[in-house]
């Protein structure tokens, strides 16, 4: 990856901020770019040699220095040197903040679902009134943050940043970098609930956002027990009027309510539940910045599917809904609210993948689902992942017919599930898929194109 500073730094100034020692031939000189891949660099950047899954950042700083960059990181080969790159660059990213990004305000979001959506939403809708400043798609890691704040440009007004955690303590830190003004939490799910062990765990991992905090408002759901002891808090809800805002659809339009009065009606195009809460949290946070009625109304109408991870096409004969990023209980439970509302498909089908990072609890919740997808009238249900057995035997349980499941759970063999749905589904059939990102279900759809010569 490769970025440019919102304002460019002098090697001297880098060195500083690292606390480490500068090479005096290299102290003035500027630096515009950050790169973190060898083959992207270029000379003046500042390279820095982070680790990875499979190999180590440091044997390509010669590669990187060939180039003419400077190099960050913790062995002799590197011109600057730290203890770790990774804390160097997020180091680096809260000194660039506190220097160029003085007068900005700040919402950090999290949630087990629609954490991006949110973001999405509120960026849309904030840009009818600020110089916003949002992390691209889902950089909600120390890396993407450290990225997303370095590439600031000094005269952002407000800071939206997304916070994704792997463990406890990861959002404690992006909080403290951030220091956010407002924070966000969309919801209390499962996903990921193999790394944290329950919900309370989950729950406790997300209310790290509120260690970088001191004062502001937090937004949560209406109704969330595990979330009952925050201070400061206000609530959104699609479906008790009780909160703080409520939202709800009127004639195609969405209408929001803020403490018990009803502030605007706006077009809103996306469809399902999960998007107007995403939406109710936006707004509302949009409102409590300072945007008015009439930015929120503006910025809510130009709102389209482009801003949601939702894809829908077609692929010969069949069209697809494709939510397959990412997946949890929760966010199936949500699709399929929005699918038993689409009356104009006759036929419905699913593809639904293995939900991944469940630990112990990972039978259980593909059981689950499986009974779930069983009650929702689907013609044929394509299972396909690790969990696909089990969610076989959780769609038994729920009554469906055995002839209309099909499982694989071997995803390396993608075109045996194409060819099932390819014989299965008819002309105009919808075929909704979903399934964590692990189990790369793109591939089938590749399978799919393939056979209808698209």
């Amino acid at each position: 990856m490769r970025i440019r500073l919102g304002l460019p730094l002098s090697v001297g100034e880098v060195a500083r901020a690292l606390g480490c020692a500068c090479p005096r031939a290299k102290k003035y000189r500027m630096v515009e770019y950050i790169s973190t891949d060898s083959r992207e660099t270029e000379r003046g950047d500042l390279f820095f040699a982070l680790g990875g899954k499979r190999t180590s950042g440091e044997i390509y700083l010669v590669a990187a220095r060939s180039k003419g960059a400077i190099t960050v990181g913790k062995s002799s080969a590197a011109q600057l040197r730290v203890d770790s790159a990774e804390d160097a660059l997020l180091r680096l990213a809260i000194y660039y903040k506190e220097k160029i990004l003085r007068e900005h305000f700040s919402v950090a979001i999290t949630g087990s679902v629609g954490k991006t959506t949110t973001k999405e939403f509120l960026k849309v809708i904030c840009r009818q009134c600020f110089r916003v400043h949002a992390n691209e798609g889902n950089y909600n890691n120390k890396l993407g943050l450290s990225l997303t704040l370095l590439a600031a440009p000094a005269d952002t007004e407000l800071l939206i940043t997304e916070m994704g955690t792997n463990g406890f303590g990861e959002i404690s830190e992006l909080s403290c970098a951030v220091k956010p003004d407002i924070a966000i939490i969309t919801k209390i799910g499962t996903a990921h609930i193999g790394r944290f062990g329950s919900r309370e765990g989950i729950a406790k991992a997300k209310l790290e956002i509120l260690d970088g905090m001191s004062g502001g408002k937090i937004l949560i759901p209406y109704g969330e027990p595990l979330l009952s002891d925050v201070r400061n808090e206000t609530t959104f809800s699609v479906s008790e009027r009780e909160a703080d805002a409520f939202a709800y659809m009127r004639s195609g339009r969405a209408v929001l309510n803020f403490h018990g009065a009803e502030v605007l009606e706006a077009s809103f195009s996306p469809l399902g539940e999960h998007n107007l809460e995403c939406l109710c949290a936006a707004a509302f946070a949009a409102w409590n910045i300072g945007c008015s009625a009439e930015d929120i109304k503006r910025g809510i109408s130009s709102i389209s599917n482009e801003n949601i991870r939702q894809n829908i096409y077609k692929i010969g004969d069949l069209v697809i809904l494709d939510d397959s990023y990412n997946s949890s209980y929760e966010a199936v439970s949500a699709d399929f609210k929005l699918i038993s509302g689409m009356k104009k498909y006759k036929r419905k089908s699913a593809l639904i993948g293995s939900i991944l990072e469940l630990g112990e609890m990972s039978e259980q919740i593909h059981l689950r689902l499986g009974e779930l997808s069983a009650r929702q009238g689907f013609s044929t249900l394509f299972f396909y992942g690790e969990w696909a057995q089990t969610l076989s035997r959780g769609a038994l349980l729920g009554g469906f017919d055995k002839e209309r499941i099909h499982t694989n759970q071997d995803i390396s063999a993608p075109r045996d599930t194409a060819e099932k749905i390819y014989a299965s589904c008819t002309s105009g059939e919808l075929l909704f898929v979903k399934g964590s990102h692990g189990n790369m279900l793109s591939r089938v759809m590749d399978e799919l194109k393939t056979m209808y010569g698209d």
